[in-house]
């Protein structure tokens, strides 16, 4: 029995060695640490990813209301006479206003490039275009009045770096 038990001593003998255990946790710990350094890169690498899409939605989106700015800043120079509804007046005369559009234009279809103007003072990605509403709602329809006020739908759009923003304003004009 002796000998049996002896023999079951020499068996386990490497079970209660403790030789080799720190240099195991070492690499368990060391796995868990290289695990955590790859998940901080993924994370990292797609927070970049992010901020760069924001930059180009923010680039376009800024250029797009300089669009409409600009056009804008053309229908205020623009003589009254030029814009009036009447039949000396038809879309696209004078040639500068071939932007303009008369009411039920869909602006949303932005491959349609018959309805936008793409020679922005801004960049040769930036369009811009408006439609004409008539009288504004609410505004006096007193045909002898000296002035009416006519309301215009502005759009502004950019398409850069594989984005696209499209910005619609309301416009009103007194002449």
């Amino acid at each position: 029995m002796k000998r049996f038990i002896s023999n079951l001593n020499t068996v386990f003998r490497p079970v209660h060695n403790e030789n080799g255990s720190a240099i195991l946790i070492s690499m368990i710990v060391l796995v868990l640490l290289t695990l955590i350094g790859i998940s901080a890169t993924n994370t990292s690498q797609i927070e970049l990813q992010i901020a760069g899409n924001e930059k180009i939605y923010r680039q376009n989106f800024n250029l797009a209301e300089a669009g409409t700015t600009e056009a804008v800043q053309i229908l205020k120079s623009t003589p009254p006479e030029a814009l009036k509804d009447d039949n000396k007046f038809t879309y696209g005369n004078p040639a500068y206003l071939s932007w303009l559009k008369p009411d039920g234009t869909n602006m949303k279809d932005t491959s349609n490039a018959a309805n936008w103007n793409t020679n922005s003072a801004l960049n040769n990605n930036v369009k811009y275009a408006a439609v004409e509403h008539g009288l504004a709602g609410g505004a006096s329809i007193d045909l002898t009045a000296s002035s009416q006020l006519y309301e215009y739908s502005i759009f502004g759009l950019s398409e850069n770096n594989n984005g696209q923003s499209l910005i619609q304003i309301g416009y009103r004009r007194r002449f």
